[in-house]
Order: C-alpha cells, then sequence, then structure tokens
C-alpha cells in the first residue's frame, strides 16, 4: 500500500518533476550571470529550492483536491500516509543531485567558468534539504497549504543563509565527518516523522 501511496505522490506532482531539467538549467544560466559567488553554491541551493516547492506544490494540490477526506473513506493507516509522503520527499533530493549533476556536466564541458559539482557540495545539499525536510514536513501536517507555504519559505532561506550552512561550506569533507551527520540528520528525519504521525493521528479529516 505504502508503494502506492508513493506512486501518487509521484503522479500528483509528475509535472514538476518533469520541470527540474528546465529550472536547473535556469538556475545555473542565472549562476553564471551571477558571478563566482552565486556558481559557488548554485547546485546547493537549487536543490534545497527544488525540494521547498516540491512539498509545498503537493500539499496545495491535495489542499484544492480535498485528499484527506478521499484518504479517509479508504482503508488506509495514517501512519501509510506519512510515511510515503516521507519517503517521497526524501528521494527527491537525490533525483535533483542526478538532474544537476547532469546539467552541471554538460555546462562544464562547454564552459570552463562553471565548477563540476564536488563530494562536498553533493553532501552539503543533501543533509541540508533532509534537515529541511525534517522541519517542514510537520508544519505541512499542523497548518493549513497557504500557511505552511510562508513558514517553510522562511525555514529554506533560514538554512540557505544560516550558520549550518556556512559552517559545513567553510570546511572539508574529512573534516566535518559526513557519517556523523548523515547519522544525526537521519535520527532528526526520523524524530519528525514520529511527530508527523502523532500530529496526523490527532486531526479529524
Amino acid at each position: 500500500m505504502i508503494l502506492k501511496l508513493i506512486r501518487k505522490e509521484i503522479l500528483i506532482r509528475k509535472k514538476f518533476l518533469l520541470s527540474v531539467v528546465f529550472y536547473g538549467l535556469i538556475a545555473i544560466l542565472a549562476s553564471i550571470l551571477g558571478g563566482p559567488r552565486l556558481i559557488e553554491v548554485v547546485y546547493i541551493f537549487s536543490i534545497i529550492v527544488f525540494t521547498y516547492f516540491f512539498i509545498t506544490t503537493g500539499a496545495e494540490i491535495e489542499s484544492k483536491k480535498n485528499t484527506g477526506v478521499i484518504f479517509a473513506s479508504l482503508p488506509l493507516r495514517k501512519r501509510e500516509i506519512v510515511t510515503a509522503k516521507y519517503i517521497t520527499a526524501a528521494l527527491l533530493p537525490l533525483y535533483s543531485l542526478l538532474i544537476m549533476t547532469v546539467l552541471g556536466f554538460a555546462f562544464t564541458t562547454l564552459w570552463a567558468g562553471i565548477k563540476f559539482i564536488g563530494l562536498n557540495d553533493s553532501l552539503i545539499a543533501l543533509l541540508s534539504t533532509w534537515f529541511f525536510l525534517g522541519l517542514a514536513l510537520p508544519i505541512i501536517f499542523i497548518f493549513s497549504s497557504t500557511t505552511a507555504r510562508v513558514i517553510n519559505y522562511i525555514i529554506l532561506f533560514t538554512i540557505m543563509f544560516g550558520p549550518f550552512e556556512r559552517y559545513i561550506r567553510a570546511t572539508q569533507p574529512l573534516d566535518w565527518e559526513p557519517i556523523l551527520w548523515f547519522l544525526a540528520v537521519f535520527v532528526f528525519l526520523l524524530l519528525s516523522w514520529l511527530f508527523s504521525v502523532w500530529v496526523y493521528q490527532k486531526q479529524d479529516l
């Protein structure tokens, strides 16, 4: 059943997933025009921003279609619904990373002015995005789609320009123990999932 729910999550966002290639292209072109400082962070910021739009647009679509009422009429456990959303959202950064890697390779081949995404950028992008999801997804379950979009927008920019991001970007992969960071973020996501399940189970659809 969870696999079917994941498929549903992907299908309602199909247009967005296809448009990631276009948005990634625009992001890289904008970074070229913006200069070295923007080129330095284009991969990381793009992946986080893509994830933000993925979860917020999905929440708005579900709100308009009133899927909560539909789910209530089906033999689904709320834990399964939450789990499907978390798995789908957690997979998106990997998909976005793949797209940005391919685009980055194409651009570095054609133009030497932009760097290819490195290991450090990839790790930071994944960690930052999964950390963001751990904060953003419970908010989507608590608030309306419009309110959640605003709150998550604030969280998004806090992570993108906050001390967490600056600290990791200033270090090398071996200096900041990526395995420990991934473990910490995984535990944080797990706690976030448990909280979202608790919140969703308390709601009357």
